[in-house]
């Protein structure tokens, strides 16, 4: 692919991979731009992120980069979460099937 073509991929794909990726953290673009500005990224406001979502203005590469952290910290947490939840459950549905197995006895 010609980097022509690259670029136009890249302007087309990324506005909406950045709101679907924020939108399926539950994050608001307040609380996203709040992450960045952690990360010590200037210019990572609410409005630059709508910009971003938007197609209007694409993001530098420090602005994608504190982007990537942000979302690839809470995509950890969220799996974690979900970890956790998946072995709660199956605890529980050990203490049912057992409950069950000494009802019969």
């Amino acid at each position: 692919m010609k980097q022509e073509e690259q670029e136009l991929v890249y302007r087309n794909q990324l506005p909406n991979i950045m709101k679907t990726v924020r939108k399926a953290l539950k994050l608001s673009q307040k609380q996203l731009s709040e992450g960045m500005l952690k990360l010590d990224i200037s210019g990572a406001s609410r409005e630059s992120i709508s910009y971003w979502e938007d197609g209007k203005v694409a993001p530098g590469i420090a602005s994608i980069r504190a982007w990537l952290k942000v979302t690839s910290c809470e995509i950890t947490k969220l799996r974690e979460f979900k970890e956790r939840s998946e072995a709660k459950a199956a605890k529980e549905r050990s203490k049912k099937s057992r409950r069950k197995v000494k009802g019969n006895e």
